[in-house]
């Protein structure tokens, strides 16, 4: 059994190794880690417990959904236990969940193709990570399609672009 104090500092030392500033760990640490941590505190425990994670992910959701905070608020809980469950199971942060990742997942093969894609380019990890974002969702799009990559056409990218643009018409287009 691995203690929560010892896994979110875990966590911590791994977005420290990605690059996030001292500002932001501090920040992230103060309002999302703690919580949880006094979260299991309060619950009797010094140990992780992934019961205890999904709970208070579920009082954040529902603390989200009856207007008490901000779904960014409540989606960084997400990816907090999301990240402290990988580091307590691996013993590495994994670090693909990006938003609403849980939809943007392609199969396998997709998957594949994607990191494929992503080792061919001379982009930095940086970079392959934030492009890494809009090929998945590309190639979730074909799947919803029911094609294979074979089966790609140039109207595939234009009806993607069309589509993402319909739900995120507010933001615009970052280069990377």
């Amino acid at each position: 059994m691995q203690k929560i104090e010892e896994a979110v500092s875990g966590v911590l030392d791994a977005l420290h190794g990605q690059g996030l500033k001292e500002s932001s760990i501090r920040q992230i640490s103060w309002s999302v880690y703690r919580p949880i941590i006094n979260w299991h505190y309060e619950n009797g425990t010094e140990f992780y417990s992934d019961e205890l994670l999904e709970s208070l992910c579920e009082r954040q959701r529902v603390r989200y959904e009856g207007g008490e905070i901000c779904r960014k608020f409540y989606r960084s809980f997400v990816t907090a236990s999301f990240r402290i469950r990988s580091y307590v199971a691996t013993g590495e942060v994994d670090f693909s969940i990006v938003k609403d990742a849980r939809r943007y997942r392609p199969n396998k093969s997709y998957q594949e193709l994607t990191e494929a894609i992503l080792q061919s380019t001379d982009r930095t990890d940086g970079q392959k990570r934030r492009l890494s974002i809009p090929i998945r969702h590309f190639f979730c799009f074909i799947q919803e399609l029911n094609k294979s990559s074979t089966q790609i056409g140039g109207r595939d990218f234009i009806d993607f672009i069309y589509e993402a643009a319909k739900m995120r018409p507010q933001k615009q287009i970052k280069t990377i």
